[in-house]
């Protein structure tokens, strides 16, 4: 390995030893040897040294712990402090990356030299836990492809004008564009951001205003156009998923940043709507749209309507209410949506049907006869063969008859993808940009 490595991979952790376990365990499986790990310790309860400690008789690890328990945004700001890759990435405790991923994305940084690179993943459905060993099910939803260019500055006015919501099935292959969470980005990038910017995460959405000011602040944007990591998706994981459907979790998770809740709800774009993910990250959009001085950013306005559109239906995902109530939030949106002109009103109500739609790169919405019948049991080589060399598209059921452990599905995932790669001729003749 070089003094400085072409990758730093740096794992923000709080109170999940077990989990950082396994993603360790899927560095040490990589192909590609040039890099260097970062783990950051924010624990309150359950460090993860005992679990981290063996992995450290590789100097490629480091483990590092705070000296005081930190907000998200501070702690990731901190984990990022020391790292000397060229390109740098901040991962999650459920992030499992297949073998082959940081040596497929090496050979494109070679060829593209980007700013940032982006990748694809899939989802590992836990089903239950026996002692360290994950238990769930798997099957492959995203068809592989060549590596494709993204324009930032498109990017920019599709998050910032709100054409979609924040997260829907049909813009599923863009949900990570400009993401140093999901993706890799350049060190000189990153220098940029703390200059202009103070400081690389800004709360309350660490990647969401890393990735507003990354895209401002990038040229060069490419997306592997492959599934190269599994996330482990169980319960008690996500902070996401805990906000989008409880004002409790959501006042809790404001208040951890230290912000009086009262103050903070009359601060934001729409006042006084503080729940669901639309209005909350808008508000960090505004933040560090107002922090910069040049580039497209500055010229990009927040659609308030199109928000207010899209907020209203964060309201249907809120299971528990505390003291609030829905109407109350209905009232706070009617001014704004009463400012859409027809005609934006009916682009809203389109892309609204356009985003329940299928992501263009799934599988079984790819052109492929759909069949009735799926063996499971059937390996990851012979599904490749039935989807591309045979042009079928079976029912996405589990592929193992029996729940399988987490590595099980990791191993899948990377000979599926590597023969449907060589079924598919990716690579050749450079490939489709």
């Amino acid at each position: 390995m070089s003094s400085k490595p072409l990758f730093s991979i740096v794992l923000p952790t709080r109170d999940r030893p077990d989990l950082v376990r396994r993603v360790l365990e899927s560095l040490v499986a990589q192909t590609f040897t040039d890099f260097e790990v970062i783990v950051s310790d924010n624990a309150l309860n359950n460090p993860c040294l005992h679990e981290v400690s063996r992995f450290l008789v590789d100097k490629r690890f480091n483990y590092k712990r705070t000296l005081k328990p930190m907000d998200m945004c501070s702690h990731w700001d901190f984990a990022l402090e020391g790292a000397t890759g060229e390109y740098v990435t901040i991962f999650s405790e459920k992030f499992m990356l297949r073998p082959d991923a940081l040596e497929l994305m090496s050979q494109e940084i070679i060829s593209s030299q980007p700013d940032v690179l982006t990748w694809q993943y899939e989802i590992f459905d836990v089903s239950f836990i026996d002692g360290l060993n994950l238990y769930g099910d798997y099957h492959p939803l995203i068809k592989p492809g060549n590596p494709i260019n993204y324009d930032p500055v498109s990017e920019l006015k599709r998050r910032v004008c709100f054409d979609f919501p924040l997260f829907c099935r049909y813009n599923k292959q863009k949900d990570s564009y400009g993401k140093i969470y999901s993706g890799a980005i350049h060190r000189n990038v990153l220098a940029r951001i703390k200059n202009n910017y103070g400081r690389i995460f800004h709360p309350l959405s660490p990647d969401f205003t890393s990735m507003i000011a990354i895209l401002n602040e990038s040229k060069v944007c490419v997306d592997m156009n492959q599934s190269l990591m599994l996330v482990v998706n169980m319960a008690g994981t996500s902070n996401g998923e805990a906000t989008k459907r409880s004002v409790v979790a959501t006042r809790q998770f404001i208040e951890s940043f230290g912000l009086d809740i009262e103050k903070f709800r009359l601060q934001l774009p729409i006042p006084g709507f503080w729940i669901g993910h639309q209005v909350i990250v808008s508000a960090d959009y505004e933040l560090i749209r107002s922090l910069t001085c040049y580039g497209p950013l500055k010229n990009i306005k927040l659609d308030k309507g199109s928000l207010a559109f899209w907020a209203q239906f964060d309201l249907e995902h809120i299971k528990e209410w505390e003291d609030e109530t829905n109407d109350e939030f209905q009232i706070l949106l009617r001014p704004f949506l009463r400012s859409l002109s027809r005609v934006r009103l009916e682009e809203l109500g389109h892309n609204l049907k356009v985003s329940v739609s299928p992501s263009k790169n799934e599988i079984y919405h790819s052109g492929l006869k759909k069949v009735n019948y799926f063996s499971p049991g059937t390996t990851a080589e012979s599904l490749a063969d039935i989807h591309w060399r045979e042009g079928f598209a079976p029912p996405r059921k589990p592929v193992s008859i029996n729940s399988m452990e987490l590595f099980q599905a990791l191993e899948y995932l990377y000979f599926y993808n590597v023969h449907s790669s060589t079924l598919l001729e990716l690579g050749k003749n450079g490939g489709q940009r």
